[in-house]
């Protein structure tokens, strides 16, 4: 019998793997519910490596199969499985990994440029708001609220990469353009899922309210499964809208790697700056990088 997958309680990568059909080992962190007793011959029995306990989050950290997770997924004592990332927590190599170092002492940080970013929401974190706060709006798709917030935690950590300023580590983890405006468009839930329908209407929305915020990129850190031709994709046509007139569109192409023909909508429009997953080896040399084994392919 097929195991039935909660993709409740998978984090965005995991996902990603899950749906990609293979049957890769993964380092995943297992927490369990506040009020429940961590399983450890369970996972033990199903992991390859058990790392440690993590009891701060009344959980583990081990390495597993796919298949393993999605067993475990129907334990309902089991709250979340995310992906123990290596990447994401290290600006200070990530920053010179893509050339950011370069361009810090000119000009060019962002200054004055707004970006909106179409997520879970945003909130108003220390590298955001001081000394200056540069979250110069903020609007709701899901829940109508008016001050800013992020129940699911993507939003920010997309901001965090693109403009956080390091006023929290005293400058060492910046994002890649500190002086940036952000543009909170909240079009995701708590879970990180919404409508393709919303999410135009998002777009649509920061078209015409271009000059109110001064908007000139649209971040997508979101996706689709792209079932259409370009042409007929309500999200690509939706993003080269956006392109027409005049805005710069980035867009992750998902983490559904590494099989091909896994590149997201709308990361798949031939006109927006489609970007993947890239394993830096925790080093700022780039001689042994590589492309993430989860990052989507063309």
């Amino acid at each position: 019998m097929k195991n039935h997958i909660d993709y409740n309680k998978l984090c965005p990568i995991i996902q990603g793997q899950v749906n990609s059909s293979n049957n890769n080992i993964l380092p995943v962190i297992i927490s369990y519910k506040s009020d429940k007793k961590i399983k450890e011959g369970k996972i033990s029995s199903l992991s390859n490596k058990l790392n440690y306990n993590l009891p701060i989050v009344n959980g583990c950290a081990c390495d597993m199969c796919i298949q393993s997770i999605i067993e475990i997924t129907e334990d309902p004592d089991v709250e979340f499985i995310s992906y123990d990332s290596k990447v994401f927590a290290v600006m200070d190599v990530a920053r010179s990994v893509v050339g950011a170092d370069l361009i810090t002492n000119t000009k060019y940080t962002g200054k004055n440029i707004t970006v909106a970013i179409i997520d879970t929401g945003i909130s108003p974190h220390a590298d955001l708001v001081y000394p200056t706060n540069r979250i110069v709006g903020f609007k709701d798709f899901v829940n109508k609220e008016t001050r800013a917030y992020d129940d699911n935690g993507h939003g920010t950590h997309c901001a965090g990469i693109l403009a956080g300023n390091g006023y929290s580590s005293k400058g060492k983890y910046k994002g890649i353009a500190p002086e940036a405006n952000i543009l909170s468009v909240k079009v995701l839930d708590e879970s990180g899922n919404g409508n393709t329908s919303d999410i135009l209407s998002t777009v649509q929305w920061i078209i015409e309210n271009r000059e109110v915020y001064k908007t000139r990129i649209i971040n997508f850190s979101l996706g689709a499964i792209a079932q259409y031709r370009e042409r007929r994709d309500p999200l690509v046509k939706a993003a080269n809208r956006a392109i027409d007139n005049n805005f710069i569109v980035v867009a992750a192409v998902g983490n559904s790697g590494p099989m091909r023909n896994t590149i997201l909508s709308p990361a798949t429009s031939r006109y927006v700056i489609s970007v993947g997953a890239l394993d830096d080896g925790r080093t700022v040399e780039t001689n042994d990088d590589s492309i993430a084994e989860f990052s989507s392919r063309g």
